[in-house]
């Protein structure tokens, strides 16, 4: 007997945008997550089916939302800054000011940061 299948595999990159999430209206850091479907066997991951989906996803209510191209490379930034802030390289308003901008820049959230 052979155990195959084809699971979606999700890989959460870091917390990206502080903002009002517009589903539960709460004020939340968005994650980062990439999700890629694999086939396997015997529960190994071998093969990718599909290209890395990137999604924003909500601590809360769990809503996510699929972002591509130039709203990927924002929210990488926007962890890249976070990163920056628990390394102690930058100070929480540097952080801050800059996942402002960034959060104003991406066509998710039409700039509206909390």
């Amino acid at each position: 007997m052979i155990i195959f299948g084809w699971p979606v595999r999700s890989k959460d990159i870091g917390p990206a945008f502080y903002v009002e999430c517009p589903n539960c209206r709460n004020g939340v850091m968005f994650w980062l997550v990439k999700q890629r479907r694999w086939f396997s066997i015997y529960f190994i991951p071998l093969l990718p089916l599909s290209f890395k989906h990137h999604y924003l996803l909500c601590e809360v209510c769990e809503l996510s939302v699929e972002i591509k191209n130039e709203d990927v490379m924002l929210a990488k930034k926007a962890v890249d800054e976070m990163d920056r802030l628990e390394g102690g390289e930058i100070t929480e308003d540097e952080c801050m000011d800059t996942l402002v901008d960034l959060a104003a820049e991406t066509t998710v959230f039409g700039g509206e940061p909390v």
